[in-house]
């Protein structure tokens, strides 16, 4: 919600986009804004100008919703693997004027072992500091 006045609010209503044909529905649906699912790198980087192109004449504005992070307790999956993409998706987030980033990490201790959820604080962290750096505000959805 977006505060108004300080007597009301504005409720901003949008849907994923996977590509810049959705993106393009929602804009005529007459949406607020569309969540890009960045799951595929490599589909999102050759389509990236498209996105721009439809922000820039579209009024709506884009969330960055990040990839799954794969196996919960693979630590080296995660720093080798799950940091390197979070960190080239926070790279191009200002490209597209994106300054919310939802992230997936379990840290639920029924299915995370706790020097797991350690590591995945302090990557965490590193993911912050980086994402401060581009002015941008980092979610954690808690899929557990």
């Amino acid at each position: 919600m977006d505060k108004v006045s300080s007597n009301t609010f504005r409720i901003a209503l949008g849907a994923t986009a996977r590509s810049p044909k959705d993106v393009a529905m929602l804009y005529a649906l007459g949406l607020d804004f569309a969540e890009v699912s960045l799951k595929d790198m490599s589909n999102f980087r050759k389509s990236i100008s498209d996105f721009i192109a439809l922000r820039s004449k579209a009024n709506l504005f884009y969330l960055c919703h990040g990839p799954n992070e794969g196996d919960p307790n693979d630590t080296t999956y995660l720093r080798e693997h799950y940091l390197p993409r979070i960190l080239e998706i926070l790279d191009m987030m200002p490209k597209l004027n994106i300054s919310l980033l939802t992230l997936h990490l379990w840290v639920d201790h029924r299915f995370v072992k706790a020097p797991v959820i350690d590591f995945k604080i302090d990557l965490l962290r590193e993911i912050i500091d980086k994402a401060r750096e581009r002015t941008i505000t980092i979610y954690l959805e808690n899929l557990s």
